[in-house]
């Protein structure tokens, strides 16, 4: 497994399609950091796509990642480039979250899902404490979107409340 050290300034690089390194980095340890929450996607059939803005726009203008999910069971994630490092992770952890709930088939409402999923993009920006990811932590929390926003503050007080493994076994069961 590649991994950056903390100290690193790649912390704050942009990403872009060529960029390799970073991307297989990006994945290590995103994969690292959602299984070590409790969360065992199908890493064999999801696909990760690092796309330019210009073929995000095709797909979604207002999309900063994308999970598609087939009948077969497979994904494909399309993760927007032009982000840091750090930002750019929390984008993949948040599209790993929808590949999870899909996964485990557990229906739950659009506000609790991507509430789920911002969850997700929070706890991988805490888990770097970077100063660098302090704006975007503030940002996702005080979003006053009904779905994206609230979802994440109802979900974020559920996780208080529970921690991650209650909160993945509610997740799981309760619905």
């Amino acid at each position: 497994m590649l991994f950056l050290e903390s100290n690193n300034g790649n912390y704050n690089k942009i990403i872009n399609v060529n960029s390799d390194f970073l991307i297989e980095d990006i994945k290590q340890r995103v994969r690292y950091f959602v299984e070590n929450l409790g969360l065992r996607p199908p890493w064999n059939r999801i696909r990760i796509h690092f796309i330019t803005p210009e073929e995000m726009n095709k797909r979604d203008s207002k999309a900063e990642g994308l999970c598609y999910s087939y009948g077969d069971g497979y994904y494909d994630i399309y993760v927007r480039c032009g982000y840091s490092y750090l930002y750019t992770k929390s984008v993949l952890a948040h599209e790993i979250g929808h590949t999870w709930i899909n996964h485990n088939h557990i229906v739950i409402s659009k506000k609790e899902n991507e509430g789920f999923c911002q969850l997700l993009a929070y706890q991988m920006l805490y888990s770097d404490f970077a100063l660098a990811s302090n704006n975007d932590m503030i940002a996702l929390s005080e979003w006053k979107d009904e779905v994206y926003g609230d979802g994440f503050r109802l979900m974020k007080v559920k996780l208080d409340s529970l921690g991650w493994s209650q909160l993945l076994l509610l997740l799981q069961f309760s619905f």
